[in-house]
């Protein structure tokens, strides 16, 4: 392994740990429940302020995409 390659796979890591915990969330990740990888158990949380699960799909979609916010390379 390129030993310059490493900053660029930790923050892939991060991102794609923030990616599945806010699916999660807002409802979008049952299809990882459903396999159950070890390395992600511990990113499902559910959050106390809104009852995510009262919100129509589309406000959960809104929800999540804004939460996301935008890439970058």
């Amino acid at each position: 392994m390129n030993l310059t390659s490493l900053p660029q796979f930790t923050r892939n890591a991060k991102r794609f740990k923030e990616i599945v915990s806010i699916l999660a969330k807002y409802g979008f990740a049952n299809w990882i429940k459903e396999s159950d990888p070890e390395f992600i158990k511990g990113l499902f949380s559910s959050s106390g302020e809104v009852k995510i699960s009262e919100l129509t799909v589309q406000a959960r979609i809104r929800l999540a995409l804004t939460e996301l916010g935008t890439t970058t390379n």
